[in-house]
C-alpha cells in the first residue's frame, strides 16, 4: 500500500467519524505522523467516549476501507510512514 492509498483511505475514514459525531473539525481529526495518541486523546475529550469506543470506531472503519494491516499501521509509531 503506498503512502496516497494510505492518506486517501485516511480521508474517507475521517469523513465517517465526522457523521458519527457531526461536530468534530478539521483540526480534531489531524494526525500528523507519529501523533497517533494525541489524536485519540483529543477524540475522547472532544466526544466524551472511551478510549476503547474511539479504537473500535477507528479499527472498523479502517477495515471497511482498507485492511487489517493498515489498521495495524496506524497503531505503530510510523503508520504514515509506507
Amino acid at each position: 500500500m503506498t503512502h496516497f492509498e494510505i492518506k486517501s483511505n485516511w480521508n474517507l475514514i475521517k469523513a465517517k467519524l465526522k457523521q458519527k459525531w457531526a461536530y468534530l473539525t478539521e483540526d480534531d481529526l489531524e494526525c500528523p505522523e507519529d501523533q497517533h495518541e494525541q489524536l485519540i486523546e483529543r477524540l475522547q475529550q472532544r466526544t466524551g467516549a472511551t478510549r476503547e469506543a474511539i479504537e473500535a470506531t477507528l479499527r472498523e472503519e479502517t477495515l471497511r476501507h482498507s485492511s487489517e494491516s493498515m489498521y495495524r499501521r496506524f497503531l505503530s509509531r510510523n503508520w504514515l510512514g509506507v
